[in-house]
């Protein structure tokens, strides 16, 4: 099971590349066929393995020699991580964990470069929590009174939270429960202040907008290596 966890998260991954870079253009992720994104060439079957056919070209198109996007790599990176560390925990359903994780990566690619979430890329994880999410009475009052406060937060200060980041925080607390999407947030908020502090540009990072699902990405990949 634990081979078939890691090949079934870098396939799921190296798909989630292709919704990071379709949706927000608009494309079709179900038809058409993979090609290079400078000379549109269709890439061969053997051009498009997970992580193996990046490597053996070098980053390269075997075609144009323009470089390939690096995060459809770092993206089944993430897969790779995401398939060992849901095998090695038994909190949560582990194919349920790897979707989450592979919906969260999707979600930081589009937040770094759009500063956007697309609410389609999260039905994946929001049918598939639904169907393993158990609830005592206190999880419920919990997760309630988290997202309330969020919520809040959104309307005070709508220009430091974005609505996407309240949806993912929202499915968050809800699959893996309030104590450790709390641990996340505070992983995740303590990585943007060391961004900060050694950015060079750190007085201008202040008043410019910092995509928040990318550190959430991290700061869980983190905080599910030490459960």
């Amino acid at each position: 099971m634990f081979i078939f966890n890691i090949l079934f998260s870098i396939c799921l991954a190296s798909f989630g590349g292709v919704v990071a870079l379709r949706v927000p253009q608009q494309e079709s992720i179900i038809w058409g066929h993979s090609h290079c994104d400078y000379c549109q060439h269709q890439l061969a079957w053997y051009q498009m393995l997970p992580i193996i056919s990046y490597l053996c070209l070098h980053g390269r198109c075997a075609y144009c020699k323009q470089p390939i996007k690096p995060v459809i790599f770092l993206i089944e990176i993430t897969g790779l991580i995401a398939g060992i560390e849901a095998s090695h925990q038994q909190l949560v359903n582990p194919y349920v964990l790897i979707i989450f994780i592979i919906t969260l990566a999707v979600c930081a690619i589009t937040d770094w470069y759009y500063l956007a979430i697309w609410p389609v890329i999260l039905l994946p994880s929001f049918i598939s929590i639904l169907f393993v999410a158990s609830f005592t009475a206190r999880d419920g009052w919990e997760w309630l009174f988290f997202n309330l406060t969020l919520l809040i937060l959104y309307f005070c200060q709508r220009q430091k939270l974005g609505w996407g980041d309240l949806e993912i925080l929202a499915l968050m607390s809800l699959f893996l429960k309030l104590k450790i999407t709390l641990e996340v947030i505070i992983i995740a908020t303590s990585l943007i202040v060391i961004k900060i502090i050694f950015s060079k540009k750190r007085l201008v990072s202040l008043k410019v907008a910092i995509p928040l699902v990318p550190y959430l990405l991290i700061a869980l990949l983190v905080r599910l290596a030490f459960i």
